[in-house]
């Protein structure tokens, strides 16, 4: 924290708490991870890892998959966090502690939403909601960006997950393109990165006025597109790895403003003491706003964070929403009834999985193109149909000749539970 940080957040702050600011600034960042729940259960993953590798777990206290993981003791086998099988088959997800906050934001539903991530890559807080989801409904995982979109798929690959698509599209466009269509959108901004305690890879650096106005233009942008395409009633979660409330309470205030009574901020459902900021000098925000979780870094001992709640009370009745259905998609041609029977079938003779049961509780239908197949979630083929994709659904398996050769994908979903021949992948 420069010189400039300091005077300014000093000026938010009490002397007790910017003392204890001053002095968390000055400590590492803890690892942290968060469990696949598709796969693990939490407690126990975390007690066969300590066992495995002398690891020491303390629980995040606003995520129950979360993991504070403790450097390795002398007699450890010496396996990093990044360098595990567990990790890179899909078991967990290295991620700062305060990344993890946004999702858990979101009520636990049973239901089959559909949710967007505006700003997914590199895909730790979309592998969080397609958890959270049970991966089931449909996760649309988007990015603006074509550089960041391969470390995306990746991540999702690895994940083991059916009910996403991926795409890339600018932000902005999906309030004036898919209105009132999404149970849930997540929108986890571009933002100066000013949160105070920073990992060693990810340096700070000076944020000019200009810049951070630039920004908060951007970020209001991207918010009035994502309320525009959330259904009235439904949630939206705006979240921002800075502390700058130019960047956080003053988006919301502005938001608040034009949406008129048509949005409004939820009480928060976890028991954290962290709320937003109601003004800053002589410029006071909208109350509402201290409902936001303003995550300093002394107080749960993370990265600084910015998360908050919304509600769509009203209508983007401005726009007309627009579904298209489609019977060939990306290349892809429904398989026919004797493929689907025959995968299925083989699928259960070499390696005792039900594929049917997997297919019919994830609401997923078998497509394919040349010689794989794909499970495709059924939300997508309706709403969606021609849109654009880079990757969606789960690969299944692969023809070569007259053999199957069972995917990646759904190896490391279902490899725990897969009794047969011995199975290869790369890792």
């Amino acid at each position: 924290m420069d010189q400039t940080q300091a005077e300014f957040y000093g000026s938010l702050l009490d002397s007790e708490s910017f003392q204890a600011l001053q002095a968390s600034v000055d400590r590492p960042l803890r690892q942290a991870l968060r469990f696949n729940t598709l796969m693990v259960d939490p407690s126990a993953a975390a007690q066969q890892l300590s066992e495995l590798y002398d690891w020491q777990f303390q629980p995040v206290p606003f995520c129950g998959a979360g993991f504070w993981v403790e450097p390795e003791s002398e007699n450890s086998s010496g396996s990093s966090l990044a360098k595990t099988v567990e990790f890179k088959m899909g078991r967990y997800y290295l991620q700062d502690a305060a990344s993890m906050l946004p999702v858990e934001l979101f009520a636990p539903s049973d239901e089959p939403l559909l949710t967007l991530d505006m700003a997914a890559a590199p895909g730790g807080k979309t592998t969080h909601l397609i958890c959270h989801q049970k991966d089931k409904g449909l996760v649309i995982a988007n990015d603006s960006s074509a550089s960041r979109i391969p470390q995306l798929r990746r991540n999702l690959r690895h994940w083991g997950c059916a009910n996403y698509a991926v795409t890339q599209m600018l932000g902005e466009q999906w309030g004036s393109r898919f209105p009132n269509t999404f149970d849930r959108v997540l929108l986890d901004a571009p933002c100066s990165g000013e949160s105070l305690r920073q990992a060693a890879r990810r340096k700070s650096r000076p944020i000019s006025s200009k810049e951070r106005e630039r920004l908060q233009a951007r970020q209001i942008r991207l918010l009035e597109s994502g309320l525009a395409a959330l259904k009235p009633g439904g949630e939206l979660i705006y979240s921002t790895c800075t502390l700058h409330p130019d960047e956080n309470e003053a988006v919301l205030d502005a938001v608040l403003k034009h949406w008129n009574g048509q949005v409004e901020l939820a009480e928060p459902n976890l028991k954290l003491k962290a709320p937003g900021l109601v003004g800053v000098g002589t410029v006071e925000f909208n109350p509402t706003v201290s409902r936001a979780y303003r995550l300093w870094p002394h107080l749960y001992d993370t990265s600084g964070f910015f998360a908050a709640l919304l509600v769509k009370t009203g209508s983007s009745a401005d726009v007309e929403q627009v579904k298209i259905k489609s019977q060939q998609l990306n290349g892809y041609m429904p398989c026919n009834d004797s493929t689907r029977q025959e995968l299925v079938a083989w699928y259960q003779y070499q390696y005792h999985l039900d594929l049917h049961q997997f297919l019919e509780e994830q609401e997923l239908t078998l497509w394919c193109k040349g010689n794989h197949v794909v499970a495709l979630p059924d939300r997508y083929l309706e709403l969606f149909g021609t849109t654009k994709t880079i990757n969606l659904g789960m690969n299944i398996a692969e023809r070569k000749g007259e053999r199957w050769i069972p995917s990646h994908e759904l190896v490391v979903r279902f490899g725990d539970r897969m009794h047969g021949p011995t199975l290869e992948l790369e890792l």
